[in-house]
Formats: C-alpha cells, sequence, structure tokens
C-alpha cells in the first residue's frame, strides 16, 4: 500500500506539472488536488502483519503425556526468555505486560544457556500463566533449584527436567497450588511435571498438590523422596489434590503419603515404584505406602474415584513388619456413599496376585491409628470397591505398562535427566535397587552435588512450530540424550 501511494503521488504531480505548462490552470489544480490526496493516502499508516497464528498442541504438549491437565499448551507461542543464573530465572517467569490470560499474550519459554546451582531463595512463583520452563535445554549437568520453594500458583504451566533440592525449613520443596491460599486454589490447573526432581524438604512434603479447588495436573516421570527429619512430617513424600494423573514415577525413603490424596477426587496412579514407604517408629507397621483419605482430611467427604493400577510397592529398611499397598482414612466416622476405587495389577507385600480379591486384601482402614480392618468394610457393605473402570479413565486412552516391566522402565527414567543424573538421584535409584537407604536423613546428612556452570547458548528454531517440535525431541541444544524410552 506504502508503495502504490508514493508511485501515485509521484504521477499526480507529474501530471500537474503538465497540466500548468500545456492547459488551463483550473486543469493543473484539479491535477494538484489529485496529488495532494494521494499524499495524504501516503501518510496513512498501514497496520501491522499479524503475529504467527499459534500452531494447534498435536494432541498434547509432548507426544507422551496423557492424563489429566496434559492438553495444555504451556507456553507454546509465546516469548522465549533465556537465562544463565538464579536472578535472570526469577525475572525470566514473570508474567508478559498485557498478559490477558490468554497463551498469545502470556506464553513464556525458558530456556537455559547455562547449567548449575540456580539458588534462587525463598521461593520461585510462578503467578503467570502459560508458561514452559524446558530445563532439558540446559548444558549436560543440568539445572538445580537449591534452598527454594518452587511454586507454582496459576495455571498452564509445563515444567521440564529441573530438581528441587533443600528448600528452606516449613517449605515444601516443589508446591503446586498454595496450602496459605484460604484453601481456595481453582485457579491452579492444567499443570505438567515432565522429569522433575524433588527432594530433601524439612517438615513438610516434598511435593504438594494443594487443594481443594486444584485440578487437572499430571506427576509424569518424576522422582520424589528422601524428605529431612528430625521433624515427625519431614519424610512425607506427596499430597496430591483433585483429578490428577500420577504416572511411572518413583517415591523413595518417605514416611508415608506415597502418595497420600483427598476426595473429591479422580486419581489415575499407574506405573509408579514406591520403595521403604513406612517405618513402625510409632507402631503404626501398617501405615501404606499409597493413602486415600475418602473423608478429604477432616472436612465433609467427597466422592473418590480412584484408579490404582500396575505399581510396584518394594519394601525397604525402615518399612517394618507388614506392609500395605492403600489405606483408606474415615476420620469421620463414614465413607461417602458414592466413593469407588478400581484396583488391579499392583505388586507388592501382602499382594497375592493381579486379581480383585488378592489386591483388596492388601488394603487397611484406618478408622484409628491402631485399628485396620480390611479396607473394603470401609463403606456399607463394602461398596467403595469395583471392578469397573470410570467412564473418565476410558476418556484418556492411557497406556499401561505390564506390571513386570515397570520396575526396570520406571527406574531407568524417573526424574531429571535420567541419561545424566547427578549423585543424588543416582544414589536414591541405586538404594531402590539394593535395598538399602534410610527415612531418616537430616541437613548434616545430605550435600548438594557440585554442578559446574557450564555456559553454551542453545540454538533455536524461529518459527513456533518448530520450535515446539524441537523442544519436544531428545536430545536438544548440543546436549547428550536426556531419556530412557
Amino acid at each position: 500500500m506504502l508503495v502504490l501511494s508514493g508511485l501515485a503521488f509521484v504521477v499526480f504531480i507529474g501530471a500537474a506539472v503538465l497540466y500548468y505548462r500545456g492547459r488551463t490552470i483550473p486543469d493543473a489544480l484539479t491535477a494538484i488536488g489529485l496529488a495532494l490526496l494521494s499524499l495524504t493516502l501516503f501518510m496513512i499508516p498501514v497496520p501491522p502483519e499479524p503475529p504467527e497464528p499459534i500452531p494447534p498442541s498435536t494432541g498434547g504438549y509432548r507426544p507422551h503425556y496423557q492424563g489429566h491437565g496434559t492438553k495444555t499448551s504451556g507456553g507454546r507461542g509465546g516469548e522465549v526468555r533465556r537465562v544463565s543464573n538464579a536472578g535472570q530465572l526469577v525475572e525470566a517467569v514473570r508474567g508478559r505486560s498485557g498478559c490477558n490470560n490468554t497463551p498469545e499474550t502470556c506464553g513464556r519459554i525458558v530456556v537455559f544457556d547455562a547449567s548449575g546451582n540456580y539458588a534462587v531463595g525463598g521461593q520461585l512463583t510462578i503467578d503467570s500463566p502459560y508458561l514452559t520452563i524446558a530445563g532439558q535445554t540446559a548444558p549436560n549437568d543440568g539445572v538445580t533449584l537449591v534452598n527454594t520453594r518452587y511454586l507454582i500458583d496459576t495455571h498452564d504451566v509445563v515444567t521440564q527436567h529441573i530438581k528441587v533440592r533443600l528448600p528452606p525449613h516449613s517449605l515444601n520443596a516443589c508446591s503446586i497450588g498454595d496450602a496459605g491460599d484460604g484453601g481456595d486454589n481453582s485457579h491452579v490447573f492444567n499443570v505438567v511435571y515432565d522429569h522433575v526432581t524433588c527432594t530433601w524438604a524439612n517438615e513438610v512434603n516434598n511435593l504438594l498438590v494443594a487443594g481443594p479447588g486444584s485440578h487437572d495436573i499430571a506427576i509424569l516421570d518424576s522422582l520424589v523422596g528422601e524428605g529431612l527429619w528430625p521433624n515427625a512430617l519431614g519424610g512425607i513424600c506427596a499430597a496430591i489434590g483433585y483429578k490428577n494423573t500420577v504416572a511411572r514415577s518413583v517415591f523413595s525413603n518417605c514416611w508415608s503419603r506415597q502418595p497420600i490424596w483427598g476426595s473429591p477426587s479422580e486419581l489415575a496412579l499407574y506405573n509408579n515404584v514406591t520403595y521403604n514407604g513406612t517405618d513402625n517408629t510409632y507402631g503404626y507397621d501398617t501405615l501404606p505406602a499409597f493413602y486415600g483419605d475418602a473423608d478429604g482430611e477432616g472436612n465433609a467427604p467427597g466422592t473418590e474415584m480412584s484408579v490404582i493400577m500396575n505399581n510396584v510397592l518394594i519394601p525397604g529398611p525402615n518399612s517394618g513388619g507388614v506392609r500395605a499397598i492403600l489405606g483408606i482414612s474415615k476420620k469421620q466416622g463414614s465413607v461417602d456413599l458414592g466413593t469407588k476405587i478400581y484396583m488391579s495389577g499392583n505388586q507388592g507385600p501382602g499382594i497375592t496376585g493381579p486379581d480383585f480379591a488378592s489386591q483388596w486384601n492388601a488394603t487397611v482402614c484406618a478408622g484409628s491409628y491402631g485399628t485396620y480392618p480390611n479396607a473394603a468394610t470401609c463403606g456399607p457393605s463394602g461398596n467403595m470397591r469395583t471392578d469397573t473402570l470410570f467412564a473418565w479413565w476410558n476418556d484418556f486412552n492411557f497406556t499401561v505398562m505390564p506390571t513386570n516391566q515397570v520396575l526396570e522402565k520406571v527406574l531407568a527414567n524417573a526424574g531429571s535427566r535420567p541419561r545424566n543424573r547427578d549423585a543424588a538421584d543416582n544414589r536414591i535409584i541405586a538404594d531402590i535397587r539394593n535395598g538399602t537407604g534410610t527415612h531418616f536423613l537430616s541437613d548434616g546428612s545430605v550435600s548438594l552435588p557440585d554442578i559446574p556452570v557450564v555456559s553454551r547458548p542453545c540454538n533455536l528454531p524461529s518459527g513456533v512450530a518448530e520450535l515446539m517440535e524441537y523442544l519436544e525431541s531428545d536430545p536438544v541444544c548440543g546436549a547428550q540424550r536426556l531419556e530412557v524410552k
């Protein structure tokens, strides 16, 4: 448009001169008027080209994502923000100016140009939506958040290949939703942890999905464990909220909650490995690995629809004499009549086979500590048991590994950068393989692995679709392969 207006201006100026020289004055004035009109058009600003549209996601942020929240776009199509240290990371996760709660106006992708221990201190808070933290882009030794609580307090966030260790006392290592929000976390949803390591919290959970209200959360291929003592809650692994998927992850060396979830709930818990989950310090030899609080932690009962499938439970040095796969709390003395739990294919102590009856024989019901009738009796006539999968399970089209493949595949691929684990993650996995390790770790008995600071800017494609395809591949940015498939 600019070019055409400019040419028209020149043509009409030339015509004006010719008319002035050879024609009448009115004709010349007419030509000059037309030239001025053309000049006016030339000066009108032309609106910029519309931005490249964000290509639709191909059924999830990464091809192997399945379950609640995995249709999120994360930071897809947003600004690329490069970081090389903790200070830059704090700035990079901040929301964009003009963010209007849409991927186009809010999206950010954090890319790491340097490895190392990122000591943010206190808390790294994600409170603006549509973000991807792409830890896989760091040089080979990766990125660890140290002395830092990692809090996601918004929606549509994808976190990949990050380690979180030694948060400040009384703070969770990894938090999805804030337990201090007065109980309302309805703004927290569509959150994915992909190959994340959360360890060494003191007094609270290594991983917390805070509720009520938070929903559509996926914990995939992650490693959670080794809460620190002497506080009694230090050994807690994970508390999971409503509409969650927990798959192909490791929960290791925790006193309890490997994981725990409350009601109401819609939980897909499959292909996980839990190790050394309970000690008998307080005489609770049968505290279970997986703990469903059908009464909502003392709140009003709610409907629980959980699928617990093809998980592997391994006792360890602190596991006590009797282990159970599942515990059902009935703190209020009754369980909601709609509570249904499906169990199949789980392997561990007390489970004599994959069939329906054998799975439920390895459950306990904690009416009060020290009283453990079979969990099937928690509901009226034991009606919480079901041998029929829920409609929501079928909606996700989950790919579930056979139980005999779970241990090796999960140990090989869980946590941040599993092909290049740091010393702490290697030790945790070795403890599971060797039957070693302990709950009784303290601040003084763990030390941060030394991660050298290596700078290597990552060269990224410029197009939106090309960039996302690149970040979804393995390896990226010249690093070695990170995952085991």
